[in-house]
């Protein structure tokens, strides 16, 4: 989630960079880094899942990969909304409205947790 956090912050600046070759630089170690979050979050993720039920691995799994197909596909909507609307910032927002949901989830069960 953090490499994904950071990457995304960089999006940010690669639109507003000085030269074009600084901007292409930069969002392309930002690509780098989104994708490196986004599979480490699904490494975990397939890992949780593997260790809750094991005799419904298969239905779990199935069901994590389509509620993560559905996500992306929200995120792309919403993100094509943001390029009419209002460019590249709104595009950078809006992954950064995803992003910041995704950490307030994670803290919320993490807080979840240590309560009980």
């Amino acid at each position: 989630m953090i490499l994904a956090g950071i990457g995304g912050g960089m999006r940010a600046l690669g639109g507003s960079a000085v030269s074009s070759h600084a901007a292409l630089a930069i969002l392309v170690v930002a690509a780098v880094l989104l994708d490196l979050g986004v599979i480490g979050d699904q490494t975990l993720g397939r890992r949780a899942i593997n260790l809750l039920r094991p005799e419904a691995r298969g239905r779990l799994n199935g069901l994590f990969t389509g509620l993560f197909f559905l996500g992306a596909a929200a995120g792309s909507g919403v993100s094509g909304l943001a390029w009419v609307t209002f460019g590249w910032t709104g595009v950078c927002a809006v992954g950064a409205a995803f992003g910041g949901a995704a950490l307030a989830v994670a803290l919320t069960e993490r807080a979840g947790t240590r309560r009980a």
